[in-house]
Formats: structure tokens, C-alpha cells, sequence
């Protein structure tokens, strides 16, 4: 069977470079440097004996907010140049759970090419430089706070992301947004470390300043 998942990064990656995205062979993803850090375009690709299923993530890697939370993060050492401020699929931005393109042939590639390419233009783009932004990220993160968030599986890094984000969007809400993570951690029975880490942040960026 054909090698999927590495045909694939060779022909996207054409496209790919024209809008001033780089392969990362090694993490097997194309990155973007942008002036807070660096946007992300992911394929990922799982291999079965009739056909592979890809699938595309966005993401964005905030330097400054990786770096005021990672400490209350308990995110591993050898991870930390490697974590994504918010990451998503095109499934989810289109409002599904998923959406998978399925690999059988060298057509199927070039198929894929071409839909990505339509996806990138007509709402890739857009999102990705909505999510550089830290006013948009902060309105994205921390809305509909009572309900699951459909770019966060993990409902603590979203609580210290959407905090830290606010805090350097200079959100005005910042206090109450503060209150009202901290009794959501608390009612979801997150462990006891993961809240006094919330806690710790919530103190630390309270007294953190820009200048």
C-alpha cells in the first residue's frame, strides 16, 4: 500500500509554501512565522489495509501566552516549545465532528490538494489570522463559558488559556472572568493540583504588566 501520510506533505506542500507556510518533516506539519508567534496547517493521516483517512487541523502557537502558562500548565519539559494556543479541526469549523478525506489512489492525493486548497481560501486563511489576534482570541476562548468549547478538549487549558488571553487583551472582565472559571474547575471536580495552579496564574497575572 502506498505511503499516504508522507506522499501527502510532498503534494500539499507546493501550495502550501506559495502562502508562506515551511515543512516540518520531523513533526509532520507546515508552520507560518507570524510577529506573535507562529500559525500552524496539520494533516494528519491514519493508515489502514484499504485506505487511509486524513484529516486537516489549525492552530496557532502564541509565544508570550505559551510562555505565562506553560509553568501552571504541568506540560512537560521536552513539549514546551511544541504546544499550541488553540488548535482545531476543519470539522469543527465547519461545525461537524469531524471531516475525513479518504486516500486510496494518487488521485485521491491530488484530490485532497485541491480541497484544501478551496478550505485554506475560503476559510482557513480567515481563521487562522482571526486567532493571531489577540482581541479575536479573546472573544473566541472566553464566550458561552457554562458550555463545552468546541476548540478545547481539555476544559483547564482552556481556563488558563482564555485567563492569560484576556489578561493581555487587557479585557476589562478579567476579574469576573477569573471568578467564573474557578467555580467551573470546581464543579467539574478537576483535580485539586490542576485549581491551585488556576489559582497561581490568576494571582501571577493580577500582578503581570506589559511595560
Amino acid at each position: 500500500m502506498l505511503d499516504f501520510e508522507s506522499l501527502l506533505l510532498v503534494k500539499i506542500s507546493n501550495f502550501l509554501y506559495e502562502v508562506g507556510f515551511t515543512l516540518d518533516l520531523p513533526r509532520k506539519l507546515f508552520y507560518k512565522k507570524i510577529e506573535v508567534g507562529f500559525q500552524y496547517i496539520i494533516p494528519s493521516v491514519s493508515q489502514y489495509e484499504e485506505e487511509a483517512l486524513a484529516e486537516i487541523h489549525l492552530g496557532v502557537r502564541h509565544e508570550l501566552v505559551e510562555e505565562l502558562t506553560q509553568p501552571f500548565s504541568q506540560t512537560l519539559q521536552v513539549q514546551k516549545d511544541q504546544t499550541f494556543t488553540l488548535l482545531t479541526s476543519e470539522g469543527r469549523l465547519c461545525n461537524q465532528p469531524y471531516k475525513r478525506y479518504s486516500l486510496k489512489s494518487e488521485e485521491d492525493l491530488e484530490k485532497f490538494n485541491q480541497q484544501l486548497q478551496a478550505f485554506y481560501q475560503k476559510k482557513g486563511d480567515t481563521f487562522l489570522n482571526e486567532i493571531s489576534s489577540l482581541e479575536s482570541l479573546d472573544a473566541i476562548i472566553n464566550q458561552n463559558l457554562g458550555k463545552v468549547h468546541p476548540y478545547f478538549f481539555n476544559q483547564f487549558q482552556r481556563c488558563i488559556k482564555g485567563l492569560c488571553v484576556a489578561r493581555l487583551n487587557q479585557n476589562l472582565g478579567f476579574d469576573e472572568l477569573a471568578e467564573t472559571y474557578h467555580q467551573l474547575l470546581q464543579k467539574k471536580r478537576i483535580p485539586q493540583q490542576q485549581i491551585k495552579l488556576f489559582e497561581n496564574l490568576w494571582g501571577y497575572l493580577k500582578n503581570f504588566s506589559l511595560n
